[in-house]
């Protein structure tokens, strides 16, 4: 009976170190995914303050974090949603983002939306005029 015991005792062993393996490989792949997310949020927060619509309505963004749950209703797969303070105004920007390299995120589209409640196209001279729709 001695050796069913010690049997099972490294069994437990051995399942208790597998159990450790996969633990510390999910948190190394959510912190590798925050990392990530906080790499792009960095990179769309030096793209957005270089639009002039930005400048005009926010300033300076000088903090800006993703908004997982606005982001997750956005339509489109590389839109996201963030929630920012800027010199002039806080609100929420919506963007679609194209990766250009490693370091860099360009923003292709999107809008602000002040807390005030003002929506402002990120890309003005994209909207389409009345004459050009025939109206």
């Amino acid at each position: 009976m001695a050796d069913r015991g010690s049997g099972l005792r490294t069994l437990f062993i051995v399942l208790g170190v597998i159990g450790g393996l996969v633990i510390l490989g999910c948190l190394g792949i959510v912190g590798l995914g925050f990392w990530g997310f906080g790499k792009v949020t960095e990179q769309a927060m030096v793209a957005l303050n270089d639009n002039p619509v930005v400048q005009e309505y926010v300033g300076e963004i000088t903090e800006m974090d993703v908004d997982w749950n606005g982001t997750g209703l956005a339509e489109g797969e590389d839109v996201f949603v963030f929630r920012f303070t800027g010199t002039k105004a806080t609100g929420v920007v919506t963007a679609e983002l194209v990766t250009v390299d490693e370091n860099t995120e360009k923003v292709v589209s999107g809008e602000i939306e002040l807390s005030s409640g003002e929506i402002y196209n990120l890309f003005p001279e994209e909207e389409v005029s009345p004459e050009e729709t025939g109206d």
